[in-house]
């Protein structure tokens, strides 16, 4: 692999919160990376001052899910409508890193308090959204195919 583009792909990986900055990145790694590319997505949604942070293939249904009072959510917060913040290639794997940056802000389950970092992490997934680019991760791996 040229130089140019592992250096990419690992900074993707570690940016995808996959391995912590001190981990190696393995090709163990690299190809549970290529086999989400076409998988499920990691979604954040905001409900009543909070984000989930969580992972589907079915979004729509998801969402349903949510709104309905199918999952488990901070106390003192009914079912009801819930705010789809941001998208991007992911699955249990790359959620559980997520997970893993953001445990201080964790409330319950998959329920977070909105810090700075996490705010970031979700505008900078809506910016590239919006300019119709891929997410790190994808670009990546599609420069290395």
């Amino acid at each position: 692999m040229p130089e140019a583009y592992r250096e990419v792909f690992i900074r993707a990986i570690r940016d995808a919160g996959l391995v912590a900055d001190e981990q190696q990145v393995t090709r163990e790694t690299f190809e549970s990376a290529r086999s989400r590319r076409h998988g499920s997505v990691v979604y954040f949604v905001e409900r009543e001052g909070f984000i989930k942070i969580g992972t589907t293939r079915d979004l729509r249904g998801r969402l349903a899910a949510l709104e309905q009072g199918g999952v488990l959510m901070p106390d003192g917060v009914p079912p009801g409508p819930v705010t789809l913040l941001a998208t991007t290639l992911g699955d249990r794997d790359v959620e559980s890193g997520y997970h893993t940056r953001f445990r201080r802000q964790r409330v319950k389950g998959e329920w977070f308090r909105p810090s700075k970092a996490l705010r970031h992490l979700i505008e900078d997934l809506q910016r590239a959204e919006q300019q119709g680019r891929p997410d790190v991760l994808d670009e990546a791996l599609a420069a290395m195919a």
